[in-house]
């Protein structure tokens, strides 16, 4: 499904505990972005924050120049208590060119015994994985959020800010982060597939998504 990178187009699913169940996560997606380079404005893959709302638990994105960026948010937190940022374009790391499709992994981990950490990763087929630069750290916070509004892919959760332009082929949540030597070692918690989505679609996890907008009328072949 193309996203056009306009307010009110993103694919999204309601706030579900299984989310919850600890402040580790992990995420893949498989997206092939419009432009891998784009300065300005950061465009998420996946995300729970309501910035009206001041609600705020965690999304993956790329920022500016192509990198990589992902947060953790404290409850009640304005900003990512843990803030995680690759220092490398991630389509000139594994070779891709603008349109053209990529595998991108994040874990979040909120204590790993000593310091916060992210960790990033791409591929080419999603099965062989890539570590993206070096693991990045920030100090451990406290409580993390836990927000009533959907989980997004392509958006914010109201749907109308850091919007995504490009394609998605996958997306994935996962609650923990298992061993962390690879991206998706913990829960399957939510998963939206392309092929297999219509306008809602019931994932195998039990989690309802739904297309908004437009975007349902527009894919992109596997």
């Amino acid at each position: 499904v193309r996203l056009p990178g306009a307010a009110g187009e993103h694919i999204s699913t309601p706030a579900h505990p299984d989310f919850y169940s600890s402040n580790k996560k992990g995420v893949i997606v498989c997206v092939a972005m419009d432009n891998w380079a784009a300065a300005s404005p950061a465009q998420f893959f996946m995300s729970q924050i309501n910035t009206a709302a001041n609600r705020r638990t965690f999304f993956f994105g790329q920022t500016v120049s192509g990198r990589v960026y992902a947060g953790l948010y404290q409850t009640g937190n304005s900003s990512p208590v843990a803030l995680f940022n690759s220092n490398v374009n991630i389509a000139d790391a594994a070779g891709v060119s603008d349109g053209e499709k990529l595998w991108l992994g994040v874990s979040l981990d909120d204590d790993n015994g000593s310091v916060a950490e992210g960790k990033f990763w791409w591929s080419l087929d999603g099965e062989s994985w890539t570590i993206h630069g070096n693991p990045t750290t920030t100090a451990i916070g406290g409580s993390y959020d836990n927000t009533v509004d959907p989980l997004v892919i392509g958006a914010d959760s109201t749907g109308t800010t850091s919007l995504m332009k490009g394609a998605v082929y996958r997306a994935q949540l996962f609650d923990g982060i298992g061993a962390n030597t690879a991206p998706g070692q913990g829960t399957l918690v939510a998963e939206w597939i392309a092929e297999e989505a219509g306008t809602r679609y019931t994932d195998q996890t039990g989690k309802l998504w739904t297309i908004q907008g437009s975007s349902w009328a527009t894919t992109n072949d596997e």
